[in-house]
């Protein structure tokens, strides 16, 4: 139920500063880039390949900058195929097409690139077509012209060497329910097109011809032919443990139903560390050069365009396990001649992004569904990368520029305020957003209640205060869709796109469009991305057909996060530096504290101090706007003071602050004190309603106060919904106090609390109001049951003992109930 949304970007352009010809800058382009994971910096080689000048760079997070090395090669018109920083040794490695493998080791202390030792540490003869350090950066794996797959030491010591033969597309691990039947086996294009005839007449009756064949056996079998937008490029991929990787070419083979020609096939093959061969991959028709292991797991990903018989052209995103066969796939939605230039996982194998010439899309995969949740846009990528260390972290280069871009989850929901808490989830998926009000339907994803589509893909979401008017912002527009109530929804009605508001008609082109929050349902907020500060604008939605621009309102630094505040009448916003203010509908900034480090969510609430001097009661003087965020660390602030860490997710409601720990805990906190201070560990044993123990993994998806329940979704997926006793006891109580005892009698018997508490809790009320109690419960069985759960204790202070403020209500003391029972006799 997450979406994924961009909280920072940063952009540099690295400019070569030593190398000179003629008095005159040499044009260097940039060729490649890494994350430093010990210095926290990124390391940059810029290049001429003209005349064969390198410029390593290295720039810091406090913007400076480092030359770390400048040097000439031998070779004129190479290409840069792989490069690495090694920063506990000072070494920068080179490996270029033609063979060369180059050292640079630097001084760390002077970083004078005239003190950097140059040394070519090997050379490949014939010239090397791909090559790829593993993740531990202790083995180098390589593919040269010649086909040789050779394996090297961090020392560039050999491990082993490989030659790369047809027939190792004949070893098969693959298993199979085929029974070795000869119409299951793999016979060529000819038998294939006598199927395909028999699968247009007799298409499921297990029938061909005169024959009985399997039904659950593939009607045809890939024969692995190349594309025309096939690279014909060689790929390395290591897996996370670097104990396997793997290496797609494009081989030659022969054609079974013609000797004496050949196909082109594309396939892959698996390699141990050592290097020995372990599986080859089954043939499939149209798959590309792109190929990425799964850091966490044991799929292999690659691009397939399929032209199959009876189907529509697709570009589909295939999945194959290491023993070579496919499992599973996910179309793209891409048009089919659509150039993809690479794909590749980040850390946790969470996201994976394909990589297309002017934009990089970003997918994740729930329940078997995978979602397309994000798009950078770009005018020419070159390459790549995720950081090593920070799961959403991307850098890419785009026209000679480093981009770096910070993503987070965030759950596009509702208001958790009543009478509203519908418990509304906006789920991104491409041009389509998903909407599940939870507290109607608790629809399991990727199932999803109702929807709406969108021109372009959505790249934010947010939903107004009545629940009724959604806004999403692509690339170009600002989007709006309504539905005429709930009731509505309720009888299958889809809201429908009512306004296309484009970008042109509110800001200028240089400004992209991040993120998007609701103030009640008459203005919208929409945050303006430059390349160095924000802006957020105001727009009047009163009449939803024809949007105004009320203001743009200057934020003079870089927004990181906007939302709407708890009780929707004001926007909110973070900084980078972590600055939380407030944003009125008149433009008006008001700050309102300091997060002692940047956090990936957060939640704006008035908090209200409420004490038994003033009879529980509360006034504006006595409140204070309060900040609660979560770190990417998950450290759990409110305002300056850290509440507790390990945290993975929070939600607020008028009543309670809720939040889900690493140690797989719910927990609650009384939002009745301004006073906070940092929560005691929980302990294991002990009982309190304050903490309940939730599956391994869960986060909050949406809390419904009105019907005491919270969502939360697993790891895997599915959604689970809990009625967590303190929310329950909470109602309860509040019904008693309000002299509504047939709602908190019916929610006792729903939820299984001894009945006793209707008098306990506040018993001079219970012998004041009797007669009302009588007549609001009726049922002469339900009269019984109550007097059939009354003790002697006092479930107040035992079983239900309330953690609010001790002493908030005064109960009398009555220790012998039987003297009520004697009152209802």
């Amino acid at each position: 139920m997450r979406n994924l949304i961009t909280l920072n970007k940063g952009k540099f352009k690295p400019i070569a500063s030593t190398a000179e010809v003629d008095g005159d800058d040499v044009p260097f382009t940039l060729l490649d880039s890494v994350f430093d994971t010990i210095s926290d910096s990124i390391t940059c080689v810029l290049g001429s390949i003209d005349i064969g000048a390198i410029e390593v760079q290295q720039f810091m997070k406090d913007g400076s900058r480092n030359v770390l090395a400048s040097f000439n090669i031998q070779t004129f018109d190479d290409k840069l195929l792989s490069f690495i920083h090694f920063a506990d040794i000072n070494q920068l490695v080179f490996v270029f097409e033609q063979g060369d493998i180059i050292t640079a080791t630097y001084d760390p202390v002077s970083l004078d690139p005239t003190e950097t030792l140059i040394e070519i540490v090997g050379t490949i003869d014939n010239g090397i077509a791909a090559a790829q350090w593993s993740y531990d950066e202790e083995t180098l794996a390589m593919v040269t012209k010649d086909r040789n797959v050779v394996v090297l030491s961090k020392m560039y010591e050999p491990i082993s060497e490989y030659h790369l033969e047809v027939d190792d597309l004949k070893m098969s691990k693959h298993v199979t329910v085929g029974w070795g039947k000869k119409e299951t086996q793999f016979r060529g294009k000819g038998a294939r097109a006598m199927e395909r005839e028999a699968l247009a007449s007799l298409k499921a009756s297990g029938l061909v011809g005169n024959q009985l064949r399997d039904p659950t056996m593939p009607y045809m079998v890939d024969a692995g032919d190349v594309t025309t937008l096939d690279s014909r490029e060689v790929t390395i991929s290591w897996r996370g443990d670097c104990d396997y990787f793997a290496v797609s070419s494009v081989e030659e083979v022969p054609d079974e139903d013609d000797e004496t020609k050949s196909l082109k096939r594309r396939a892959f093959r698996v390699f141990s560390r050592e290097g020995q061969l372990d599986s080859a991959s089954e043939p499939v028709t149209g798959m590309e050069h792109q190929l990425s292991w799964k850091p966490q797991g044991s799929l292999i990903a690659s691009i397939q365009r399929r032209t199959d018989f009876g189907d529509d052209d697709s570009v589909d995103l295939i999945f194959f396990e290491r023993n070579g066969l496919r499992h599973g796939e996910f179309d793209t939605r891409l048009p089919f001649d659509e150039r993809i230039k690479s794909v590749c996982w980040n850390s946790n194998s969470e996201a994976l992004a394909i990589v297309l010439v002017d934009r990089i899309q970003l997918w994740i995969s729930k329940n078997y569904h995978w979602y397309l949740k994000q798009e950078l846009y770009a005018s020419d990528i070159s390459y790549v990368k995720w950081h090593p260390e920070k799961d959403f972290t991307l850098m890419f280069s785009d026209n000679g520029s480093v981009n770096i871009v910070d993503f987070a989850y965030k759950v596009a929901q509702g208001p958790t305020l009543e009478p509203f808490d519908n418990g509304t989830s906006l789920v991104i998926d491409g041009t389509t957003v998903n909407i599940t009000p939870l507290a109607l339907a608790n629809v399991p994803p990727p199932m999803y209640y109702r929807d709406f589509e969108t021109p372009g893909n959505v790249l934010d979401v947010a939903c107004s205060l009545s629940n009724e008017i959604y806004a999403a912002i692509n690339k170009d527009a600002l989007i709006f869709a309504s539905v005429a109530s709930i009731e509505e929804m309720k009888k299958g009605k889809h809201p429908n796109v009512v306004c296309e508001f484009l970008k042109s008609e509110f800001t200028s082109e240089v400004d992209c469009l991040r993120q998007v929050a609701f103030i009640n349902d008459s203005i919208v907020g929409v945050l303006l991305d430059t390349d160095n500060l924000s802006r957020i604008a105001l727009l009047d939605i009163q009449d939803i057909t024809q949007p105004t621009l009320i203001t743009i309102a200057e934020v003079y630094d870089k927004v990181v996060l906007l939302r709407s505040d708890f009780d929707y009448n004001h926007l909110v916003y973070e900084t980078r530096d972590g600055t939380v203010c407030q944003l009125d509908a008149e433009g008006q900034l008001m700050e309102i504290t300091k997060f002692p480090q940047l956090v990936r969510d957060f939640k704006v609430k008035r908090v209200h101090n409420i004490s038994s001097e003033d009879g529980g009661n509360w006034s504006s003087e006595s409140s204070e706007l309060v900040a609660f965020g979560i770190t990417n660390n998950g450290k759990l602030f409110a305002n300056q003071v850290l509440l507790a860490s390990a945290v993975t997710s929070l939600e607020i409601t008028d009543s309670f602050l809720l939040f889900t720990t690493a140690q797989h805990n719910l927990q609650f906190v009384h939002l009745n004190s301004t006073d906070f201070k940092p929560l005691p560990l929980v302990e294991e044993g002990v009982e309190d309603e304050r903490v309940r123990a939730i599956e391994r993994g869960s986060i909050l998806v949406s809390v419904i106060p009105s019907k005491s329940s919270v969502v939360l979704q697993a790891i895997r997926g599915n959604l689970e919904t809990i009625y967590p006793r303190i929310m329950v006891l909470a109602e309860v109580r509040k019904d008693i106090m309000a002299q509504r005892y047939k709602e908190a009698f019916v929610v006792c018997r729903t939820h299984r609390i001894n009945l006793d508490i209707l008098y306990d809790y506040a018993p001079k009320l219970f012998i004041e109001n009797l007669e009302l109690f009588i007549n609001q419960i009726e049922r002469v069985d339900y009269l019984n049951l109550f007097i059939s759960c009354l003790s002697e204790d006092d479930v107040t202070k035992t079983k239900y003992k309330e953690l609010f403020i001790q002493g908030f209500q005064s109960h009398l003391e009555w220790n012998q109930h039987h003297s009520l029972k004697c009152k209802f006799t």
